[in-house]
This record gives structure tokens, C-alpha cells and sequence, in this order.
């Protein structure tokens, strides 16, 4: 559904809940009211009938390597996630550009875990995105590194074959400003480095189950809005 679709939709089923904010409004004192014209009564809407469930965001996580790290790195991996960065690279690059083993085991780079709140207001929408070096991992710092390209996925649902959600790379910040923070260079942020990759739905959900209610909805948002609106 396209961002300005999304947000009609929703402006129109809590349109009656602005109206009633309005005429519940009392008038200032001293004020001359012109005659009030008669309502209109609108009929039964979709919001009287539905309740809405529109996601504002997505707790993602997913698995990548910091690379430019000068020997601060480590070669460390646990086999089955080494499996996983091996496919990933070999869809990125040719076999003949780089020697994926030696690029994993270098201590110039560090697999980091990659974690972030997605928004799902707007497709290409960036966010903030947290990288940290795996525990167990020999890693020292991951300090003007560089994010190589990512994917993520919902948060606790990471495998293979799960939806890719968004996407993140980026050159790794760490944070010195704040002296509440202990120093930690293992763990660093990609400031707007995820990028949303699709829209996502609103849900409606019936108050009462009905299916004639249920077509009777979908026909009318298909009508206003056009094909697949309603899928």
C-alpha cells in the first residue's frame, strides 16, 4: 500500500473520533455563534466496526563484519554463522575477487552482531542501527571500522530463510561524548545506516466477526483506493 494511501485510510477511520473532539470543544465567553446548520449523519464507518493495528516499528537484528579495523579484529566465528557470512558474501562479490576464508579470519575485520528499531512509516526510511563483536571473540576495538553490507530480519525469528526486513552498512561511530558511558570499543552504532526496505499493513480487525461486514469493507476500500489495497 503507497505511504499516501496508508495515511487516507487512516485519516478517513478516525475521522467520527475528530469530529467528536470538535463538537465537544466549548466557545470561548463573549463569542457570537452564527447559526448552527444541520448534521449530517454519515452512516455506519469502518472505524465504528473495526479496531486498527497499524506496526509504528520493528525490533530487527542481524549478523555482518566490521572491516578496516588495523589488527583489532579477530578471526573468530562460530561455524554455523560462518556458513551464513561465506553464502552471503559469495552473493555480493565473485569467488575470484576476494578469498572469503582469509577475509573472515582476518584480524583486520570482526563479526558483529547488528541490532536496531525499524520504522514502517516509509520504504528507503533510514535508521540507527547498533553493532557489537561477538562474545567470546578476541576483538579489541571496532573503531573506524566499516559496516560491510547486512541483512536484518525480526528480532528472535534470524535464519536463512526469514524475511529480509531492512538492510544496514556503514562506517562504525563510537560514542566518547558521554561520561556516564563506560569506553567500549567493541560496541559502536551506523547512524542512519538500516534502510526500510517495504511498507507494511494496516490491520483491521472486526469487533464482532461477520463475514458479509468483512467483504462489504474490503469492496469499499478496493473501490476508493484501487486494486490490492484490501489484499
Amino acid at each position: 500500500m503507497k505511504s499516501f494511501h496508508k495515511k487516507l485510510i487512516l485519516t478517513m477511520i478516525l475521522s467520527m473520533a475528530v469530529s467528536l473532539l470538535i463538537c465537544g470543544c466549548e466557545p470561548q465567553r463573549g463569542t457570537i455563534l452564527e447559526e448552527a446548520e444541520p448534521s449530517i449523519d454519515s452512516g455506519t464507518t469502518i472505524g465504528s466496526l473495526v479496531e486498527v493495528f497499524a506496526p509504528e516499528t520493528f525490533h530487527v537484528e542481524g549478523y555482518g563484519l566490521v572491516g578496516g579495523l588495523k589488527g583489532t579484529g579477530s578471526s573468530e566465528c562460530p561455524p554455523a554463522l560462518r556458513s551464513y557470512l561465506v553464502k552471503y558474501i559469495q552473493q555480493q562479490v565473485s569467488k575470484h575477487e576476494i578469498d572469503i576464508d582469509e577475509f573472515i579470519a582476518s584480524h583486520d575485520t570482526a563479526v558483529v552482531s547488528i541490532e536496531g528499531i525499524m520504522p514502517t512509516v516509509y520504504k528507503s526510511q533510514y535508521f540507527d542501527v547498533k553493532v557489537t563483536a561477538l562474545t567470546g571473540t578476541q576483538t579489541t576495538s571496532l573503531e573506524n571500522g566499516w559496516l560491510y553490507g547486512a541483512d536484518l530480519k525480526a528480532a528472535g525469528r534470524f535464519s536463512i530463510g526469514a524475511k529480509i526486513l531492512s538492510k544496514a552498512q556503514g562506517p562504525v561511530y563510537i560514542d566518547k561524548i558521554d561520561d556516564a558511558l563506560v569506553l567500549n570499543k567493541r560496541r559502536g552504532y551506523i547512524l542512519a545506516g538500516g534502510t526500510v526496505l517495504g511498507e507494511y499493513k494496516i490491520n483491521l480487525t472486526l469487533h464482532k466477526p461477520n463475514f458479509k461486514i468483512a467483504n462489504l469493507i474490503r469492496n469499499s476500500l478496493l473501490e476508493r483506493f484501487g486494486k490490492d489495497t484490501a489484499k
